[in-house]
Protein backbone atom coordinates (compact mmCIF):
# COMPACT_ATOMS: atom_id res chain seq x y z
CA UNK A 1 0.00 0.00 0.00
CA UNK A 2 1.55 3.44 -0.92
CA UNK A 3 1.51 5.92 1.58
CA UNK A 4 -0.80 8.45 1.62
CA UNK A 5 -1.44 12.55 2.91
CA UNK A 6 -4.01 11.96 5.06
CA UNK A 7 -6.65 14.46 6.17
CA UNK A 8 -9.88 14.62 8.00
CA UNK A 9 -12.33 13.78 5.57
CA UNK A 10 -14.91 16.42 7.36
CA UNK A 11 -12.18 18.89 6.49
CA UNK A 12 -13.52 22.30 5.44
CA UNK A 13 -10.45 22.95 3.53
CA UNK A 14 -11.16 21.90 -0.33
CA UNK A 15 -7.66 23.09 -1.71
CA UNK A 16 -6.01 21.29 1.25
CA UNK A 17 -8.39 18.23 0.42
CA UNK A 18 -7.22 18.60 -3.38
CA UNK A 19 -3.32 18.68 -2.23
CA UNK A 20 -3.88 15.56 -0.42
CA UNK A 21 -5.77 13.56 -3.00
CA UNK A 22 -2.94 14.99 -6.24
CA UNK A 23 -0.15 14.04 -3.23
CA UNK A 24 -1.72 10.42 -2.80
CA UNK A 25 -1.58 9.89 -6.74
CA UNK A 26 2.17 11.20 -7.40
CA UNK A 27 3.21 8.74 -4.24
CA UNK A 28 1.36 6.52 -6.00
CA UNK A 29 2.75 6.94 -9.14
CA UNK A 30 6.22 6.20 -7.76
CA UNK A 31 4.83 3.30 -6.13
CA UNK A 32 4.06 2.10 -9.19
CA UNK A 33 7.29 3.07 -10.75
CA UNK A 34 9.24 1.09 -7.86
CA UNK A 35 7.18 -1.98 -7.96
CA UNK A 36 9.66 -4.83 -8.67
CA UNK A 37 7.44 -8.17 -7.97
CA UNK A 38 4.18 -7.33 -9.52
CA UNK A 39 3.57 -11.24 -9.98
CA UNK A 40 4.25 -12.11 -6.07
CA UNK A 41 3.13 -8.54 -4.30
CA UNK A 42 -0.07 -6.42 -4.73
CA UNK A 43 -0.28 -2.95 -4.53
CA UNK A 44 -3.16 -1.26 -2.91
CA UNK A 45 -3.93 2.32 -3.67
CA UNK A 46 -5.05 4.88 -1.64
CA UNK A 47 -6.71 7.65 -3.33
CA UNK A 48 -7.87 10.67 -1.08
CA UNK A 49 -11.02 12.93 -1.97
CA UNK A 50 -12.98 13.20 1.45
CA UNK A 51 -16.57 14.46 1.63
CA UNK A 52 -15.79 16.62 -1.26
CA UNK A 53 -18.09 15.00 -4.07
CA UNK A 54 -16.07 16.68 -7.02
CA UNK A 55 -13.35 15.08 -6.19
CA UNK A 56 -14.84 12.15 -5.20
CA UNK A 57 -16.30 11.77 -8.97
CA UNK A 58 -12.40 11.97 -9.97
CA UNK A 59 -11.52 9.51 -7.89
CA UNK A 60 -14.53 7.08 -9.60
CA UNK A 61 -13.48 7.94 -12.80
CA UNK A 62 -9.71 6.26 -11.52
CA UNK A 63 -11.61 3.28 -10.02
CA UNK A 64 -13.39 2.87 -13.69
CA UNK A 65 -10.16 2.40 -14.96
CA UNK A 66 -9.21 -0.27 -12.74
CA UNK A 67 -9.07 -4.53 -14.09
CA UNK A 68 -12.71 -5.91 -13.12
CA UNK A 69 -11.23 -8.79 -11.13
CA UNK A 70 -8.84 -6.58 -9.13
CA UNK A 71 -10.09 -6.23 -5.43
CA UNK A 72 -11.72 -2.83 -4.53
CA UNK A 73 -9.65 -1.83 -0.95
CA UNK A 74 -11.91 1.07 1.23
CA UNK A 75 -10.09 2.17 4.43
CA UNK A 76 -11.48 3.95 7.28
CA UNK A 77 -14.66 2.39 6.74
CA UNK A 78 -16.08 0.00 9.69
CA UNK A 79 -19.62 1.74 10.18
CA UNK A 80 -22.42 -1.60 9.64
CA UNK A 81 -24.25 1.14 7.26
CA UNK A 82 -20.87 2.08 5.18
CA UNK A 83 -19.81 -1.54 4.91
CA UNK A 84 -23.16 -2.45 3.23
CA UNK A 85 -23.28 1.09 0.92
CA UNK A 86 -19.43 0.60 0.13
CA UNK A 87 -20.20 -3.32 -1.19
CA UNK A 88 -23.02 -2.41 -3.13
CA UNK A 89 -20.69 0.36 -5.24
CA UNK A 90 -18.10 -2.36 -5.69
CA UNK A 91 -15.62 -2.70 -2.26
CA UNK A 92 -14.23 -6.05 -1.98
CA UNK A 93 -12.38 -5.29 1.42
CA UNK A 94 -11.93 -3.01 4.41
CA UNK A 95 -9.94 -1.84 7.01
CA UNK A 96 -11.06 0.18 10.01
CA UNK A 97 -10.08 0.59 14.11
CA UNK A 98 -13.80 1.85 14.03
CA UNK A 99 -15.34 -1.65 15.31
CA UNK A 100 -12.70 -2.29 18.13
CA UNK A 101 -12.29 1.12 19.67
CA UNK A 102 -15.79 1.45 19.78
CA UNK A 103 -15.81 -1.52 22.22
CA UNK A 104 -13.43 -0.04 23.89
CA UNK A 105 -15.76 2.83 25.00
CA UNK A 106 -18.57 0.27 25.91
CA UNK A 107 -19.81 0.22 22.65
CA UNK A 108 -21.82 -2.55 21.01
CA UNK A 109 -22.61 -3.27 17.33
CA UNK A 110 -25.58 -5.24 17.16
CA UNK A 111 -28.26 -6.39 14.32
CA UNK A 112 -30.38 -3.62 15.57
CA UNK A 113 -27.80 -0.95 16.17
CA UNK A 114 -25.29 0.37 18.45
CA UNK A 115 -25.50 -0.42 22.26
CA UNK A 116 -24.00 2.30 24.45
CA UNK A 117 -23.43 -0.50 27.34
CA UNK A 118 -22.05 2.00 30.15
CA UNK A 119 -25.83 3.82 30.18
CA UNK A 120 -26.98 2.95 33.46
CA UNK A 121 -29.81 0.66 32.28
CA UNK A 122 -28.00 -2.03 31.22
CA UNK A 123 -25.85 -2.15 34.90
CA UNK A 124 -27.69 -5.11 36.09
CA UNK A 125 -28.68 -6.40 32.41
CA UNK A 126 -26.69 -9.90 32.11
CA UNK A 127 -28.57 -10.97 29.01
CA UNK A 128 -26.51 -11.66 25.78
CA UNK A 129 -26.37 -8.48 24.15
CA UNK A 130 -27.54 -9.88 20.32
CA UNK A 131 -29.48 -12.52 20.65
CA UNK A 132 -28.09 -13.22 17.24
CA UNK A 133 -24.98 -13.61 18.65
CA UNK A 134 -23.54 -15.08 21.77
CA UNK A 135 -20.00 -14.34 21.59
CA UNK A 136 -18.18 -12.09 23.76
CA UNK A 137 -15.84 -10.44 21.07
CA UNK A 138 -18.82 -9.69 20.06
CA UNK A 139 -18.34 -6.23 17.45
CA UNK A 140 -15.57 -7.80 15.36
CA UNK A 141 -17.90 -11.35 15.36
CA UNK A 142 -20.67 -9.15 14.39
CA UNK A 143 -19.08 -7.39 11.42
CA UNK A 144 -17.49 -10.71 10.00
CA UNK A 145 -21.08 -12.19 10.30
CA UNK A 146 -22.42 -9.28 8.67
CA UNK A 147 -20.24 -9.50 5.60
CA UNK A 148 -20.61 -13.21 5.55
CA UNK A 149 -24.45 -12.56 5.10
CA UNK A 150 -23.51 -9.37 2.45
CA UNK A 151 -21.45 -11.92 0.36
CA UNK A 152 -24.36 -15.09 0.17
CA UNK A 153 -27.15 -12.57 -0.49
CA UNK A 154 -24.82 -11.66 -4.07
CA UNK A 155 -24.17 -15.08 -4.49
CA UNK A 156 -27.50 -15.54 -4.38
CA UNK A 157 -28.79 -12.55 -6.54
CA UNK A 158 -31.05 -11.03 -3.77
CA UNK A 159 -28.25 -8.08 -2.59
CA UNK A 160 -30.83 -5.52 -3.43
CA UNK A 161 -33.58 -7.12 -0.86
CA UNK A 162 -30.88 -7.38 1.98
CA UNK A 163 -29.68 -3.79 2.05
CA UNK A 164 -33.65 -2.36 2.28
CA UNK A 165 -33.55 -5.35 4.89
CA UNK A 166 -30.64 -4.46 6.62
CA UNK A 167 -31.58 -0.82 6.67
CA UNK A 168 -35.21 -1.67 8.20
CA UNK A 169 -33.73 -3.36 10.86
CA UNK A 170 -31.60 -0.68 12.24
CA UNK A 171 -33.82 2.92 11.40
CA UNK A 172 -37.18 0.78 11.41
CA UNK A 173 -39.80 1.35 8.66
CA UNK A 174 -39.63 4.75 8.60
CA UNK A 175 -37.32 5.47 5.53
CA UNK A 176 -37.17 9.35 6.90
CA UNK A 177 -34.81 7.80 9.06
CA UNK A 178 -32.35 6.42 6.59
CA UNK A 179 -29.16 8.39 6.39
CA UNK A 180 -29.17 10.72 3.03
CA UNK A 181 -26.11 10.11 2.05
CA UNK A 182 -26.58 6.43 2.08
CA UNK A 183 -29.72 6.33 0.04
CA UNK A 184 -28.15 8.65 -2.63
CA UNK A 185 -25.19 6.40 -3.04
CA UNK A 186 -27.45 3.07 -3.10
CA UNK A 187 -29.45 5.32 -5.78
CA UNK A 188 -26.43 5.46 -8.44
CA UNK A 189 -26.23 1.38 -8.31
CA UNK A 190 -30.04 1.30 -8.70
CA UNK A 191 -31.13 0.54 -5.06
CA UNK A 192 -33.71 2.71 -4.14
CA UNK A 193 -34.32 2.55 0.23
CA UNK A 194 -37.03 4.61 -0.13
CA UNK A 195 -39.32 2.46 -1.60
CA UNK A 196 -39.70 -0.17 0.72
Amino acid sequence: MQLDDVIAATSPDAARMEEAMKRSVRWLDRCIAAHKYPKTQNLFCIIQGGLDLSLRKRVLACTALLPEQKPRYVMGVGYPEDLIVSVALGADMFDCVWPTRTARFGNAITSSGTLNLRHASYSEDFSVIDPECGLTIHNVHYLLHLMRSARLAIMEDRYPVFIKDFFAKIYGDDPGRFPGWAVTALRTVNVDLLSM
